[in-house]
C-alpha cells in the first residue's frame, strides 16, 4: 500500500456569539513526506503574512510593502472579475501545485491554531508530527 501525507489544520471559527475550536483535513493528499512538510511551512508563512496584512494598526502604507511569498495568491479572477483574495499556491508533487483562493482557516471569524501532517497508511503513525504556531 503506498503512503500518502496530508494535512489536517487546527483553527479556531465561529460567529458573532460563539467560538470554537475544530480540525479539518486539507484533503491534498501527497506520496512525499518532504512535500507535505513544504506545505506546512508554506501554510505558517502564508498565515504570518495574513496576519501582518489584515492587522488593525497596521498603516494602508506599510500594507503596500510586504512582501508576499510567490505562493501567496493576492488577486483572483472568475467570471465575473478580479477580486482581492489572500488566497495559497500548495504542491501536489515535485512539478504540480494547486491553488487554493479560499483557505478555510483564515477569515474573520477564524484563526490558525496549528497543523500536522497525517499519514494514510495507520502502521506508521510515528511519521506524523504537529507543527504549533504560536
Amino acid at each position: 500500500m503506498s503512503k500518502y501525507f496530508d494535512i489536517r489544520i487546527d483553527y479556531k471559527t465561529g460567529d458573532s456569539f460563539k467560538s470554537y475550536e475544530t480540525s479539518d483535513t486539507l484533503d491534498l493528499p501527497v506520496e512525499s513526506l518532504e512535500i507535505a512538510k513544504e506545505n506546512l511551512r508554506r501554510i505558517k508563512e502564508h498565515y504570518k503574512v495574513y496576519i501582518k496584512k489584515n492587522s488593525y494598526s497596521m498603516q494602508y502604507s506599510d500594507k503596500r510593502e510586504i512582501q508576499y511569498p510567490d505562493f501567496y495568491i493576492t488577486k483572483a479572477t472568475v467570471s465575473h472579475g478580479t477580486y482581492d483574495v489572500d488566497g495559497i499556491r500548495l504542491k501536489v508533487s515535485e512539478t504540480k501545485e494547486r491553488d487554493i483562493i479560499s483557505p478555510f482557516w483564515i477569515g474573520y471569524f477564524e484563526s490558525l491554531i496549528g497543523a500536522e501532517v497525517i499519514v494514510s497508511d495507520a502502521e506508521e503513525d510515528d511519521l506524523s508530527f504537529k507543527v504549533d504556531f504560536w
